[in-house]
């Protein structure tokens, strides 16, 4: 009560997050992955929303509701999750999750992380690419993407940035972010960007893999669309 006391007489329910796990409040041993999966939706929850990683923002059912609650039980490994949920262990074994973001990078050459139809050719005339090529298209009124998959080990905000080789290409390209909220079009001049990275804006993404970069060739501009790499890096 004292540290909260501003809470006196207000419904825990209203004021945190609560993550139910398989098991019970007697449970002696839990299995490695659920802790892992559990470490790492903590991990997201407070980096969304800002709350220390401690055992005093971090805590129990039963700290919260002694008087009819034990759970999750004398058996949860406290130490050890709060250490991994504060980045001095990045899980149990199986399954890690690193400590922190790290700023990741998807070519349109990295195996399984690109997808684009054969309409849009290969080249590697420009200089400033990453990798070895790149993808462009010319302009179309039609639904045809190229896409980036990425891998975020850690949910929270990222600033997305789309690499452009060499200049004089779409002045009104149209850039599809999926992040935690929608889908967000992004429209960008690329015309001059040439061997540079553009920002397409910083959005909040949960951890997990997934298609979260598109460009599409609909746009009513002169200018071949150009897809070669996309950087997610924390903010």
């Amino acid at each position: 009560g004292g540290r909260l006391s501003h809470r006196n007489g207000v419904g825990t329910n209203t004021f945190s997050i609560g993550i139910e796990h398989a098991g019970f409040a007697r449970t002696r041993s839990w299995p490695a992955a659920q802790i892992d999966r559990s470490i790492a939706l903590v991990r997201d929850i407070t980096a969304r929303h800002h709350i220390p990683r401690d055992r005093y923002h971090i805590v129990g059912h039963g700290q919260l509701q002694p008087w009819n609650r034990t759970d999750p039980g004398a058996h949860w490994p406290w130490a050890s999750y709060i250490a991994k949920i504060a980045g001095s262990g990045s899980g149990s074994g199986k399954g890690d999750t690193p400590a922190t973001p790290t700023t990741v990078t998807v070519d349109n050459a990295t195996p399984g992380r690109f997808s684009a139809s054969g309409n849009w050719g290969y080249s590697s005339w420009a200089s400033g690419r990453i990798g070895s090529n790149y993808r462009y298209r010319p302009p179309q009124a039609t639904s045809d993407l190229a896409e980036w998959k990425v891998k975020l080990d850690v949910g929270g905000r990222y600033e997305v940035f789309a690499r452009v080789p060499g200049n004089g290409y779409s002045q009104n390209a149209p850039y599809i972010v999926r992040h935690r909220g929608g889908d967000t079009v992004v429209w960008r001049d690329i015309s001059t960007s040439g061997g540079s990275w553009v920002s397409l804006g910083t959005f909040d993404f949960a951890a997990g893999d997934a298609w979260r970069v598109a460009l599409s060739c609909w746009t009513s501009a002169d200018g071949y669309l150009i897809a070669d790499a996309v950087r997610f890096v924390p903010r």
